[in-house]
This record gives structure tokens, sequence and C-alpha cells, in this order.
């Protein structure tokens, strides 16, 4: 499987502001893996902007070309990119890996995800069926062993799936189902047409909106303890169970400053022009 080179592994710590003076003296892989995932989610945006700002609105998965992207340029990426990008660095550092990613330290497998933007798992999960976690406070994080509605043969326990589960909230918060996944390894041909799919079809989340997502570290703590998102024209900030909104966007100037100091997204000015003419270019205008 594809490594990175020791230099860029180096650049890629370097970039997420977790160098290898900062990693656990002893050597314990699972603290080194939950560290690695919150400085991953701090710093690299969970964005959809490629698909807008740009002239050819095409996404490669190709490791070189992630690595120009998220590493070199400081840009975000979706769900494919991020975890992409991220299980390489894994499989670079010794970790045994494969998408969502799926990580096996000491013969236990370990749910890790840094692609899904608002609730997400912000640590390495064990693959336990209830197992439950508190990802940015209130919100709760819940994996099980269940089928899903859409399957068929729901009396057969051998079609269960691992299911991603969140409650925004406290007491009284409904858990929403929020992806499920197998533990059958899926190959890099199977999310490229995935990934062709999810960016060339109209009806497609990403292309209908501009959204950007990046939570904050606690520097101290190691934990995450807020997260900012961008979804079109409005940014809010979620802390402690309470949002607020930071701006409203009126125009492609407001938003492309607005991702450049929320989420470190800075487009070049032929990605800005990109998106010109698209449903979700911002068209207001600045009063005199």
């Amino acid at each position: 499987m594809a490594r990175y080179s020791e230099e860029q592994l180096g650049l890629y710590l370097e970039h997420v502001r977790y160098p290898r003076p900062e990693h656990p003296a002893d050597g314990d892989r699972l603290a080194l893996l939950t560290g690695l995932v919150r400085h991953h989610q701090a710093r690299v945006p969970f964005d959809s902007t490629a698909l807008h700002y740009s002239t050819t609105r095409l996404l490669s998965l190709d490791r070189a070309d992630l690595f120009d992207k998220i590493v070199t340029r400081g840009r975000g990426g979706y769900c494919m990119e991020v975890n992409e990008l991220f299980a390489t660095v894994l499989r670079t550092m010794g970790f045994r890996s494969h998408m969502v990613n799926l990580v096996t330290i000491k013969g236990k497998k370990y749910l890790v995800d840094v692609g899904f933007g608002a609730q997400e798992a912000t640590q390495p999960i064990p693959l336990e069926d209830g197992y439950e976690i508190t990802t940015i406070a209130p919100t709760r994080g819940r994996l099980e062993l269940k089928h899903i509605d859409k399957q068929v043969t729901k009396d057969d326990p051998a079609q269960r799936l691992w299911v991603w589960c969140s409650k925004r909230g406290g007491e009284g918060s409904e858990w929403e189902d929020m992806y499920s996944f197998s533990e059958s390894e899926v190959f890099p041909e199977d999310f490229e047409a995935l990934n062709y799919f999810i960016m060339t079809r109209p009806q497609s989340f990403f292309l209908q909106n501009v959204i950007a997502y990046r939570p904050v570290l606690d520097e101290a703590t190691g934990e995450l303890v807020a997260e900012r998102i961008l979804h079109g024209n409005v940014v809010k900030e979620g802390a402690s169970g309470q949002d607020r909104v930071l701006e409203v966007l009126e125009t492609e100037e407001d938003r492309v400053g607005a991702l450049d100091r929320y989420f470190d997204i800075r487009l070049t000015e032929q990605e800005k022009r990109g998106i010109k003419g698209l449903a979700t270019e911002l068209m207001g205008k600045k009063a005199d």
C-alpha cells in the first residue's frame, strides 16, 4: 500500500501542529492515534469549496495531489479526500488501516473518521456495540451494530452493519443515524467511482452548498471544545451547547474573507473566479 516519504510525513505533522516531540513518550499507539485525529480535525477543514471555487470542479484522490492540496497549500476537502490523505499518513506511521478508516492496534479495531464534519467521532472508537463518547459537549456519539432501514434481510444477524449515531443537545434529544459501514475492505477503484458520482451529480449536497467545518482544539487539554461552520452565507460557532452567528455574508468578497479568517482556506484569484455563474454564488451588494 502507498505511503508518504519521511520528509512528507514531517511536513504533514508540522502542518497539523503535532510534531514528533509532542507524541506520547511511552509509545502508546492509541494515545498517538487520538492525538493525530484531534490535531488533524482542528487543522484540516472539512469543506466543499473546491466544487465551487474552481474552473474544473473535479476532485482528485491521487495521494500526491491530496498532499499538495491539503499540506502544501493548506486547503481542506470532503469525505474521501481527507480520509484518503489520513489513511496514507497512518500507513506511513505504521498503523494498519483502511477507510472509513478502520485502524488495528494490538489486534483491536477502531473506527477513525476525520472526514464527516459536524457530529463526527473526535477520537478512535473501538468496534464495540454501544460504545459512547462525548464528541464536542454536549453532543454525544455512539457506535451501534444493527440493521438499517434500507435492508431487507433484517432477520439475519450476519447482515448487521456498524452505525455511527449522534445526539445533539442534552437529555431528551433524539439519537440520529449518521452513516453505516461494514468491516469488508473497499478498494481505491470503489472510491474513485463514488467520488466521481458525488462531485458530478447535480443533486449532490456538496454541489448545492458551499460548506466548511473545523473544530477548535484546546492546546492545553488536547480536547476539541468548539466548532465553526460556514454553510452558504452564514458562519456560526458552537460551544457548550450554544450556537452563535459570527457573520452573515452578503458578497463573494465576504465569503472568501471568512474562509480565510475562520478556516485558513486561501483561494487563488483563478479559484475565486470559478464560482461566477453558479447557483451558489453570493450576489449581494454592499451598501454605499
